[in-house]
């Protein structure tokens, strides 16, 4: 299976559910959670990022899985004050 971080996603493994978990790009996955990819690469440099995978020597993506298990874990039940 080939795996890439731009353009089109590739598939990468079955996730949970049997559906496909692609890999996507930074720049991909910054546009899907609707920040900039500065901002994103800060976030994964201080650890506060979901987990990325090291795709090639200077290629890093973001499994769908990751993103979504990362925004998972930072829901909150009440707004802060």
């Amino acid at each position: 299976m080939s795996i890439q971080s731009t353009g089109s996603p590739k598939e990468e493994r079955s996730g949970a559910g049997g559906g496909i978990d692609y890999v996507r790009s930074i720049a991909e996955t910054a546009k899907i959670l609707g920040i900039g990819e500065p901002s994103l690469r800060v976030m994964i440099r201080e650890g506060q990022g979901p987990t990325v995978t090291r795709l090639s020597e200077r290629r890093y993506g973001i499994r769908d899985s990751d993103r979504t298990a990362w925004l998972d874990a930072r829901e909150v039940t009440s707004q802060p004050a």
